[in-house]
């Protein structure tokens, strides 16, 4: 059977036309170039491509798509939505706007393809979710809670409908998706150590077939046992409780810094040179850094995030300075100011006693008993 497909997306392609001088003016891995050549291979195999540029949250666009697509295919019997925006940063600096707007593809997007195709006879809607739905990943509040939605709807939609609706919690891809191209992006690089365990593409499409043949609302797709994996993220977390430790007295603020509690590796070979701590407060948040970071040595200019950090450690490395310094540091200073100089010298502006300005003396009242 020769497939009719209706490519939807939101970032336009050139007309037909102007595909060969594109191609001849492009690099190969070109964005762009490659979406044109991977259609052309599909109509080599003999499909039909219709490609149609519209935003999955805009709805009158899609009602737009939707109908060029009857027109010229007649009806429409799949849908396939794996739209979808990679969310990222701690939830203490998120925003409504902005978990707004990581969110509206999965949310705002599904929702509108259920309102424009309700009168559809379709065989299947397979949306794409993931397994940080069920394994938590850190700084990905809004992407988890976008793909949970997903994978809700699925289960709401078989109960309420006589038709096959799957959401599919994948794990990642090696060479297509959100997964993929964040560990190409050397800043995220550390947090997808185990890329080559990832899914190729062969793997992923022969599980995608074998999902349409059943009959469950949600399937999780997985590369290593699960259980083994959530065991280890389970034990992740017990491994960064809060601390609730005393508040150490001054005679013991060292020991309590330095005591090493996680095996200290070699400093990494990071973008800046390593410069040393120069003062009594600089050399105990090194002691701190180094003890929960498990690296030394550490320079005062090194950066958190080059040197691995995350937000549970984080959080960690803030309680530990609230109570050796008697700062009231948040976890998103950390991010703010990403060296311990940084973080020193914001400390201790915080110490200095702001200086009352004219307006506010003149302002003030002496309050006199009668």
């Amino acid at each position: 059977m020769q497939a009719k497909l209706v490519l939807i997306s939101r970032s336009p392609i050139p007309p037909r036309a102007t595909w060969p001088q594109w191609l001849a003016e492009n690099d190969s891995d070109n964005p762009t170039s490659q979406k044109i050549r991977e259609v052309q291979q599909l109509e080599d195999l003999g499909a039909e491509v219709l490609i149609c540029c519209a935003d999955v949250t805009d709805y009158q666009g899609m009602e737009r798509a939707i109908a060029q697509a009857h027109t010229q295919f007649g009806g429409i019997h799949g849908v396939i939505h794996g739209a979808g925006v990679a969310g990222g940063g701690l939830i203490q600096l998120k925003t409504r706007a902005i978990a707004t707007e990581h969110m509206a593809c999965k949310l705002q997007g599904t929702l509108i393809l259920d309102a424009l195709l309700q009168d559809c006879e379709l065989d299947f809607v397979v949306l794409f979710s993931t397994l940080n739905t069920v394994q938590p990943a850190v700084g990905q509040v809004d992407y988890c809670a976008a793909n949970a939605f997903l994978d809700a709807f699925a289960w709401a939609q078989t109960a309420k409908r006589n038709s096959l609706t799957i959401s599919i919690n994948w794990d990642g891809w090696q060479k297509v998706g959100l997964a993929a191209a964040a560990a190409r992006d050397p800043r995220l690089a550390n947090n997808y150590r185990n890329f080559d365990d990832f899914l190729s593409p062969a793997e992923g499409v022969e599980a995608f077939a074998r999902i349409l043949h059943q009959p469950f609302p949600q399937v999780l797709v997985s590369t290593t046992d699960l259980q083994v994996k959530l065991q280890e993220t389970r034990s992740e977390f017990d491994n960064h409780p809060p601390d609730h430790t005393p508040t150490p007295t001054k005679a013991s603020l060292t020991t309590a810094a330095s005591t090493p509690t996680t095996t200290i590796h070699s400093r990494p070979n990071l973008s800046i040179p390593y410069i040393a701590p120069r003062n009594h407060d600089e050399q105990t948040v090194v002691e701190i850094w180094q003890n929960i970071l498990g690296i030394e040595p550490i320079g005062i200019n090194d950066s958190f995030l080059e040197l691995g950090g995350d937000s549970l450690i984080a959080t960690q490395i803030v309680t530990r300075l609230r109570e050796v310094m008697a700062s009231h540091l948040s976890v998103a200073s950390l991010f703010e100011t990403p060296t311990i100089a940084m973080l020193v010298a914001s400390v201790k502006e915080s110490r200095q006693p702001k200086s009352p300005t004219p307006d506010s003396q003149s302002n003030e009242r002496e309050e006199i008993e009668l």
